[in-house]
This record gives structure tokens, sequence and C-alpha cells, in this order.
């Protein structure tokens, strides 16, 4: 999938570096004006380098980030897949995932 890309301002690099969970609007170029809540982007440097993959939350003014730096790659099945197994083998050690009772099974900054 081809993703929409948005630049970073140079603060927001800096911040990126240190692979936080979510990047503010604000180290956006523009600051994210006119996102859709939602949106895939690829959060890029001034070269057009991919420093990390997301999604806009305009109504929180932050972007919630998914995957950073080198590991970088395209968001299919097998990403969330990715993404998801080792959500639900969480759940299931805890005792969670007993195909009776409701859970989150993927909870952004906690997984």
């Amino acid at each position: 999938m081809s993703l929409f890309g948005i630049t970073t301002t140079p603060a927001g690099g800096q911040r990126l570096a240190a692979r936080p969970p979510q990047l503010l609007l604000t180290d956006l170029e523009g600051g994210g004006a006119g996102l859709e809540p939602g949106r895939p982007l690829r959060i890029i440097d001034a070269r057009g380098q991919t420093l990390a993959v997301g999604a806009a939350d305009p109504e929180n003014d932050v972007l919630r980030l998914w995957n950073h730096g080198e590991g970088v790659r395209a968001l299919d099945a097998a990403f969330f897949r990715g993404k998801l197994a080792p959500a639900l083998e969480q759940r299931r050690t805890l005792g969670l995932a007993d195909g009776e009772s409701a859970y989150r099974l993927f909870n952004g900054e906690g997984d």
C-alpha cells in the first residue's frame, strides 16, 4: 500500500529518534493541518527518508506511531498479524482470552 508522506519538523525528527508511541501534530510541517482521523501515514524527513509509519489522530493532536526506523515496512496483512499475535498471546497468558469475555485485543501504546 502506498502511504501519504508527511514531513517532520527538525524537532519532530529528533523526538522520533527516541521511538515514542506517538508524535505531536506540532512536530509536523504545517502542524498536520487537514489530516483525516485514522489515515495511515509515512512520517518522512526533509530528504524524503521514511522515519516511521502511523495513523493520524487529529482529535487528540497526535500521530499514533506503529513502526519506527530501520524496521519500517508495508502496512499489509502480515504487518497487522505481527502486531496482533503477540497481543493475543499476552492476553492468553493472563487468562483473558477465554472465548466468553470481551477485552480489547490491541491497546496501542499498551502493546
